[in-house]
């Protein structure tokens, strides 16, 4: 497919193993022309013990390891301050430095933003539920839009900001929101702690710094740039930019 042109995203399930091999992995993505990235961690309720993980689920701290790795990485392929791979995960907590709403709907306050059909048209409240108690019907007996409204996905979408009471002091909070429910151990959905909430706060703390630099660069541009569009005088693509940055204004604010 890419060699028709067609984009394709790796979507990548990190466990207990493959955590350990960031560079490998992305390396090993880009080599193949892959630049679209989203890595899954592997959490998965142990079946007999309904508190603990399985042992080939990925802990917080080695996928806090492989986040913060593979966010060095992502930083390091930046060109002239635009990234050249994308990681859906960066990205999204890029765009909430930035003030805006991420597409990544483990950043949200709430679930149940949107649905999934199975290959026999029965529809679900979340791809990690695809489940009894979260099945809203059939695509060919009810309606899309009436079962993303109803009244089992809105509680479905609820359950997420039931949060532990240690969440709620935290810094991480307006960023994380909790995660992802399906990561709360002994229950799925009854706010209990996240198995990943030690990895994100690695990730936040060592990201922190240069996400704000980005988002600010970002802004700063984008100042710029509206100032420029607001101009009488018109700027050629080959004239140093008006930010000062010394650059041509097709290689600065004006790629944007």
């Amino acid at each position: 497919m890419l060699d028709e042109g067609i984009s394709v995203k790796a979507l990548t399930v990190v466990h207990d193993y493959s955590s350990r091999f960031p560079e490998e992995i992305y390396s090993f993505h880009k080599a193949l022309g892959l630049t679209f990235m989203q890595f899954i961690p592997c959490v998965e309720t142990h079946p007999s013990h309904r508190d603990r993980v399985t042992s080939y689920s990925v802990s917080a701290q080695d996928f806090g390891k492989f986040l913060c790795r593979t966010f060095d990485l992502w930083i390091s392929d930046f060109l002239e301050g635009v990234p050249t791979t994308s990681i859906r995960f960066f990205e999204s907590l890029l765009l909430s430095y930035a003030g805006f709403i991420p597409p990544e709907c483990t950043l949200y306050k709430e679930c149940g933003v949107y649905l999934v059909v199975e290959h026999q048209g029965d529809v679900y409240s979340c791809d990690f539920f695809v489940e009894p108690a979260s099945k809203l019907g059939n695509i060919a007996q009810g309606s899309l839009t009436e079962m993303l409204n109803s009244p089992r996905q809105l509680q479905f979408g609820k359950h997420k900001s039931n949060l532990p009471k240690e969440c709620r002091p935290c810094e991480w909070l307006s960023l994380c929101r909790g995660g992802c429910p399906r990561n709360r151990i002994r229950s799925s959905r009854d706010g209990s702690h996240n198995h990943l909430c030690q990895a994100y706060k690695m990730l936040f703390e060592h990201a922190d710094p240069v996400l704000k630099r980005l988002a600010c660069e970002w802004q700063r541009k984008q100042d710029n740039l509206k100032h420029i569009q607001s101009s009488t005088a018109r700027v050629g693509r080959n004239e140093p930019c008006p930010c000062g940055s010394g650059k041509k204004f097709k290689k600065c604010c004006g790629r944007l």
